[in-house]
């Protein structure tokens, strides 16, 4: 139940599965990370289980597929492409759009986070080393470049700018399209998620202090906003709304480009991962029950991505 402005209409049995109009979605063990493909197909990485499973707009299953050990986060290129971090074997797999594995490629140590540019380059955190590497389209490792002390999460903005997330330093840093470092800067305890909105403004989920940050495109503080407990996940929709799960209290926050709270949404166990279709319908990834939930016309519009490039939207 959202206490805001806007209804919304989720399921109240756990039990329901692969269902086409209600808000429970069992995939597979663990799930964590998401993306959305251009056709509105929906991606979860399965931690647990090693696989990635394809849903369908509605929620329906189209297919579960193995990739490497411990996959974290997962990215959609322009061709249709998931590419998919594996922590445990510290590779990325590259799928096609029906979940065949077309090669892997090895990165850094325990890879977490991975973004892709608007000319088709993969970076991908690697949280042991406290680097970044940057492949090409191809696969083929372009350069390697030391950020904080165990990055997380990446975003790129319209710039071509990389920002990253390191959990460890309570940070971001800032790149250029070439990977000269532009600055560091200060944000809340073990940041996780990050995402960028339309203004260039830059938005961090801190989960240790139940915050998010939000900094200007120069990385100057524009404020530190009360966001729920243990913030993981963020997105923010095209009206500049911010959504974050918080983690250990099975729900979602929603606030306005102020950083004022004005929803909260009930989801499932230890939600991590979010994402936002064309339609407005709010994707929640649940690694503590196995499910995703799925709130429907919670938002306004798709999700807005400008640090994707080709990735959808």
């Amino acid at each position: 139940m959202k206490i805001g402005i806007r209804a919304v209409f989720i399921c109240s049995s756990m039990a329901i599965m692969f269902s086409t109009g209600c808000g429970i979605i069992h995939t597979g063990v663990q799930p964590g990370a998401m993306a959305i493909g251009s056709s509105g197909d929906i991606w979860v990485v399965n931690r647990g289980s090693a696989d990635v499973t394809k849903l369908s707009p509605t929620g329906s299953r189209i297919g579960t597929y193995p990739v490497g050990t411990n996959p974290l986060s997962i990215a959609i290129d322009r061709d249709g492409n998931v590419w998919v971090v594996n922590n445990g074997d510290s590779i990325v797999s590259e799928l096609n759009a029906g979940g065949k594995i077309i090669k892997a490629y090895t990165v850094g140590t325990e890879p977490k986070g991975i973004a892709i540019d608007s000319t088709g380059n993969i970076w991908v955190a690697n949280y042991f080393d406290s680097t970044i590497t940057r492949l090409s389209a191809s696969g083929v490792t372009m350069e390697t470049y030391t950020v904080g002390t165990m990055p997380w999460d990446i975003a790129i903005d319209s710039s071509g700018d990389v920002w990253v997330v390191n959990n460890d330093s309570a940070s971001v840093t800032k790149l250029n399209k070439s990977g000269a470092r532009i600055g560091t800067y200060p944000v809340g305890t073990n940041p996780l998620g990050i995402a960028i909105d339309r203004a260039g403004n830059v938005w961090v989920a801190n989960n240790g202090s139940n915050t998010v940050t939000k900094l200007n495109s120069r990385g100057t503080l524009l404020g530190t906003f009360t966001a729920g407990t243990s913030p993981h996940g963020i997105a923010i929709d095209v009206s500049g709304n911010v959504w974050v799960t918080n983690q250990y209290s099975s729900r979602v926050t929603e606030l306005d480009s102020g950083g004022r709270i004005i929803g909260t949404y009930t989801a499932g166990a230890e939600p991590g991962a979010i994402a936002i279709d064309r339609a407005g319908t709010v994707w929640v990834a649940n690694y503590g029950d196995d499910t995703v939930t799925k709130l429907i016309g919670a938002a306004k519009g798709p999700q807005y991505f400008p640090y994707t490039g080709p990735q959808w939207p």
